[in-house]
């Protein structure tokens, strides 16, 4: 049995799938994540996709039923990105490069 929000999207003319299959042709394959709880649409994209996020943002607004609230953020670095650094590596980058450039590795 669906819960309200899912039966939201469901209802909508674009379903999750739907939803999924674009952002995968905008941000890349494994570059977004996509979930739906209590009526809030969650969608995290990755740093590669931030030139992107101005037109996914449209998107969501676009083809989202008007009872979802919409939450679009970057997903940041996080510490699985960071093992393979050393820690001169680290010490040498800015909290904000850490968070937020691409890293490579």
């Amino acid at each position: 049995s669906l819960v309200g929000s899912e039966m939201c999207i469901r209802d909508s003319p674009y379903t999750i799938p739907q939803l999924k299959n674009i952002l995968r042709n905008l941000c890349g394959e494994d570059n977004y994540s996509v979930q739906v709880s209590d009526y809030v649409l969650i969608v995290r994209i990755g740093l590669t996709s931030r030139s992107n996020y101005s037109d996914i943002e449209a998107l969501l607004q676009k083809i989202s039923p008007a009872n979802m609230v919409i939450d679009l953020s970057l997903a940041y670095n996080q510490h699985q990105s960071l093992q393979t650094m050393t820690h001169a590596q680290l010490a040498a980058m800015t909290h904000y490069e850490i968070r937020n450039e691409i890293m490579k590795g």
